[in-house]
């Protein structure tokens, strides 16, 4: 067996190869400025093409976004496409719980919105699942991760971009501190890939975190762990809750998450001050 993952470079990519690797699995990672996504893939018979190449944000997505239906949409619809007359084992497809529209409630695997509803980001994904679920591909696994954090530089979320702060004594301001996601650590969304792959038929499941950690949370593991206090107000707006229900994962896929915020906070601390002490050997280096 041989795991193509698409967009090999990509935070979870790369992550995801690390893992892959130490488990003795071969693997060919893809990704810019090597391979287009809309043009030829290598992929072959029997291979497990791990799709994870996307423009991921809705910033990225409206800011262009004709580009970001080309890479998103026609992209996956290309990996579609080569999956289907190469005869690869199984697509496994990069989600998100925003295709789960604006909705506070615990929400399953049947209770995608409609995509008409759904922001330009969404709604790419929306078309993806769409696109491969009906594709011809025997076996498609679409994977719907709720917000993912961990150890990166830069595109940081909400959870990296609070406990920077802390760390930097910097003042934190929220919309409202209630509003809670069910967040999931980088580690635990690859252990739940790798734990989808061979899944047969046409699967779709939630990796999310098991509990709500709102804002608030964050701010409290952020004070603990940093060992340093600031000042933390809230802006106007409505208390948000998205919560995709993981239990159909567990149950299916024998996966559990296993990095709590608090955990997953003290990982950031050890890789930030790792790459600070990098920075400052390469700027020694360079005078």
């Amino acid at each position: 067996m041989r795991a193509v993952v698409v967009g090999s470079r990509s935070f979870i990519g790369s992550r995801l190869i690390e893992l892959l690797r130490g488990a003795d699995v071969e693997v060919l990672g893809i990704d810019l400025p090597g391979w287009d996504i809309c043009g030829d893939l290598p992929f072959e018979n029997d291979d497990i093409v791990v799709h994870l190449a996307a423009w991921s944000t809705d910033s990225m997505c409206s800011s262009s976004p004709l580009e970001a239906m080309r890479v998103n949409v026609e992209g996956t619809l290309n990996v579609a496409r080569l999956a289907y007359h190469r005869m690869v084992k199984q697509v496994i497809f990069a989600s998100t719980e925003w295709v789960y529209g604006e909705s506070n409630q615990v929400v399953g695997e049947e209770d995608a919105a409609n995509p008409n509803t759904l922001s330009l980001y969404a709604w790419t994904k929306s078309v993806g699942e769409n696109i491969l679920i009906r594709s011809g591909v025997e076996n498609v696994t679409v994977l719907r991760f709720g917000i993912v954090y961990g150890d990166r530089r830069k595109n940081w979320g909400a959870v990296e971009s609070i406990y920077d702060s802390f760390r930097s004594g910097r003042p934190v301001v929220v919309g409202r501190l209630d509003t809670s996601r069910r967040y999931i650590h980088v580690d635990d969304v690859c252990r739940g890939i790798v734990a989808s792959i061979g899944k047969p038929d046409i699967r779709v499941y939630n990796l999310a975190g098991d509990r709500d950690v709102s804002l608030r949370d964050i701010c409290v593991a952020s004070r603990s762990v940093s060992g340093r206090d600031v000042a933390v107000a809230e802006k106007s707006g409505n208390v948000t809750r998205r919560r995709p229900d993981n239990s159909k994962a567990k149950r299916e896929l024998s996966w559990s998450p296993e990095v709590s915020i608090e955990e997953g906070l003290a990982r950031l601390e050890l890789f930030l001050r790792k790459s600070e002490v990098e920075d400052h050997a390469e700027s020694i280096q360079g005078e």
